[in-house]
C-alpha cells in the first residue's frame, strides 16, 4: 500500500471514529514522534561500512565483558 493511499484510508477512518479511538491514535502518534529519530545519509553509510567490515572479518566484535575490561584498563 502506497503512503498516499494509506493516509486516505486513515483519514476516512478518523472521520467516523469516536473520541476514545481518536485519543488513542493521537497518543500513539505523539509517542512515535517523540521517540523517533532518523539517521543522516552519512551515518547510515558509516553503519553499512562498519557492518561490512565486521562481516568480512576486517574488524573484530567484542562482548560486553570485553568492552568493560578494556575500558577499565584504559582508566
Amino acid at each position: 500500500m502506497e503512503i498516499l493511499e494509506l493516509k486516505e484510508k486513515i483519514h476516512n477512518k478518523v472521520e467516523t471514529s469516536n473520541k476514545k479511538i481518536l485519543e488513542t491514535i493521537y497518543e500513539l502518534l505523539e509517542e512515535s514522534t517523540i521517540n523517533s529519530f532518523e539517521l543522516t545519509d552519512k551515518e547510515a553509510d558509516e553503519i553499512d561500512t562498519d557492518v561490512a567490515d565486521y562481516l568480512s572479518g576486517k574488524t573484530k566484535g567484542y562482548t560486553f565483558e570485553e568492552v568493560k575490561l578494556n575500558a577499565r584498563k584504559s582508566v
